[in-house]
C-alpha cells in the first residue's frame, strides 16, 4: 500500500491548482504518515514558514520532517526525544516552533528556531496552586500568547502568558456550580478580538 502526502496550493481566483508538491511517499507497511502541525482555524498555510509531518514507523520510532513554505526546501528534524512527545501539543508561529510541556507545578515552554537552527533556553512558568492535576491541564498558543487552563476545586483556573517573556498577562478563576468529578472545560477556540 502506498501513502502519499501532498502540499497543494489553489488559486481561488483564478480556479486552478496552481502548485503540487509531493513531500513524502511512503511504499512498505513498516511505516506510515503523520501530520504533526496544529493549526489554528483561524490560519492559513501563507501564514505558516514551516510545515511539520512524521513518518512513524512500526519499531515505534518517528522521522520528523520539515517543509519550508517559503523556499520549498525539505529536511528532516532531529528533535530531542523528550520533546518529541509532546509535538502534537505544538504550535508553529512564523519560523518557530513552541512546544509546552505540562506538569502538575506549571508549564515549560521549548522554543526552537527553524531559520537558525537554535534552541532558546525553555521558559518556565509556574502555576500558582501547587500539584495541578494534569489530566484535566488544556493548553491553546496564539497570536503569541500561551493559554493555560486547569481544574482547581470549585472550576478552572486560566492564565494567559506572553510567550517569550513568560509575563502574566491575565490570571483568573472560571467558577462552575456543582462540579463533578465528571465535569470538563476545554478550550476549543480562541478569538482575537481588535
Amino acid at each position: 500500500r502506498t501513502s502519499e502526502l501532498h502540499l497543494y496550493e489553489i488559486d481561488e481566483q483564478k480556479q486552478a491548482l496552481t502548485h503540487d508538491m509531493l513531500l513524502a511517499k511512503i511504499e512498505d507497511n513498516s511505516s506510515y504518515l503523520k501530520d504533526r502541525i496544529s493549526l489554528n482555524v483561524a490560519e492559513t498555510l501563507g501564514n505558516i514558514n514551516y510545515y511539520l509531518y512524521g513518518v512513524g514507523k512500526s519499531s515505534g520510532s518517528d522521522e520528523i520532517y520539515v517543509y519550508n513554505t517559503n523556499t520549498s526546501e525539505l529536511e528532516e528534524w532531529e528533535v530531542p526525544s523528550n520533546l518529541a512527545i509532546h509535538l502534537d501539543s505544538s504550535t508553529t508561529l512564523g519560523s518557530e516552533i513552541f512546544i509546552p510541556v505540562a506538569s502538575n507545578t506549571g508549564v515549560e515552554l521549548h522554543q526552537y528556531n527553524f531559520e537558525t537552527k537554535q534552541w532558546a533556553a525553555p521558559l518556565n512558568i509556574t502555576y500558582p496552586q501547587k500539584d495541578v492535576e494534569l489530566s484535566n491541564n488544556g493548553i491553546k498558543i496564539l497570536d503569541y500568547k500561551l493559554y493555560n487552563m486547569y481544574r482547581v476545586a470549585d472550576g478552572y483556573m486560566l492564565l494567559i502568558h506572553d510567550l517569550y517573556s513568560g509575563e502574566a498577562l491575565y490570571e483568573g478563576k472560571i467558577k462552575i456550580e456543582d462540579l463533578t468529578g465528571d465535569d470538563w472545560l476545554y478550550i476549543r477556540q480562541i478569538y482575537h478580538v481588535d
